[in-house]
């Protein structure tokens, strides 16, 4: 009687891990030529525009509020600069899209981060972008500058600033 019931033990535990195996398959395929890069050799001239600032209603001063899960889903975790940064952007694209503006000139903000959320504060003025043109030759050195590319002329002074002074009634340019 033992046997039997050792024997119908060790059946029972056999067909269990039967029934618990499962088989699984995949197919697998790779493949792998020799590649002839494609390098684009399209070059786009900078282009340029003059920022015009609206003065007309004064500094734009708006607050925007953020829930605590609107906080949770901006911050950087482990970076605090980055979230802060992170806020500002989020209230200067709140603010352009309200003032129907390109940019916010000589921001300034106040961030208030609290348990129930954040209050981002943000003061400036609208400006939008005017009079869109190829650059010119005359740009690329003020081109290069902001980019950091090359270093600042020591004392230099561009041929529009010369020709407002003269304009003026400034010194003429020394001929070179």
């Amino acid at each position: 009687m033992l046997k039997f019931y050792l024997a119908a033990l060790g059946l029972c535990v056999f067909s269990g891990s039967l029934q618990a195996q499962k088989t699984v398959k995949f197919d697998y395929q790779t493949s792998q030529a020799r590649l002839l890069d494609v390098n684009p050799t399209t070059y786009v001239k900078p282009l340029v525009a003059e920022l015009v600032v609206d003065t007309s209603n004064g500094r734009i001063r708006d607050k925007w509020e953020l829930t605590a899960a609107e906080l949770a889903a901006r911050v950087i975790p482990g970076d605090d600069n980055a979230t802060v940064r992170n806020l500002r952007s989020y209230a200067v694209f709140k603010s352009s899209e309200k003032h129907n503006c390109d940019v916010v000139v000589a921001a300034t903000f106040d961030v208030r981060i609290t348990e129930s959320g954040a209050q981002i504060s943000i003061v400036g003025y609208p400006a939008n972008f005017a009079n869109w043109s190829s650059s010119k030759i005359a740009d690329y050195d003020w081109i290069m500058i902001e980019k950091g590319e090359i270093p600042l002329p020591k004392q230099s002074q561009s041929e529009d600033d010369k020709k407002d002074e003269q304009k003026k009634g400034g010194t003429p340019p020394k001929k070179k």
